[in-house]
């Protein structure tokens, strides 16, 4: 497929200008906006990527994607049940033994499943009051989640929780013999031509 740079004015003529005033109101500093018709790719590159340096935004600018994450740490997991290597409701503990939830029950009960669906019961900001922060390493984390006391009982609502997102990412090296980041860039990333994103 053919990606034509630069301006999407050649997609239509007011696209341009309206991705250019969102980025104003919003005071985005930089953006990258992809396009497809047909089969032409138009690639929309606005702004800068650092406003320190003044570097202009180019294709291989890298963003970070947020919470994007867990569609990828999804995508990878379920590579692993289409190749019967995990099961959507096998037990966390049965990948993560040290895993262990307020209480027992809940601990035994927690599935691959609820982890990406956001079923685990606990909530979202419960983390942060255990001193949980960006630097806090995966494994130390989830042995925090012992303190939290659950919202809701394993599998029955939505209670978002990126720790989730955590534990499976860690099953997923586990059960991979790699790095999470390894496997995702393996069978993911590397062959849908994403070689400038990194897991």
């Amino acid at each position: 497929m053919p990606v034509i740079a630069g301006s999407l004015f050649a997609l239509h003529p007011r696209l341009d200008e309206v991705v250019r005033g969102v980025l104003s109101r919003n005071a985005v500093p930089g953006a990258v906006v992809a396009a497809v018709r047909g089969k032409d790719s138009f690639l929309g590159l606005y702004g800068k990527k650092s406003l320190n340096s003044g570097e202009p935004v180019t294709a291989t600018t890298a963003f970070n994607i947020a919470s994007n994450t867990k569609a990828f740490v999804t995508a990878a997991l379920a590579r692993l049940v289409s190749e019967k290597r995990v099961a959507w409701d096998d037990p966390v503990r049965l990948h993560l033994p040290d895993l262990r939830l307020y209480d027992e029950q809940a601990s035994e009960s927690l599935t691959l499943r609820d982890l990406c669906a956001n079923r685990s019961g606990l909530r979202r900001g419960g983390l942060i009051e255990l001193g949980a922060d960006a630097s806090t390493q995966t494994m130390d984390l989830l042995a925090r989640v012992v303190h939290l006391r659950p919202m809701a009982p394993v599998g029955s609502r939505f209670t978002y929780l990126n720790a989730g997102y955590m534990a499976a990412a860690a099953i997923i090296a586990r059960v991979a013999g790699c790095s999470f980041s390894d496997y995702l860039t393996r069978t993911l990333l590397s062959p849908l031509g994403m070689h400038h994103s990194a897991g």
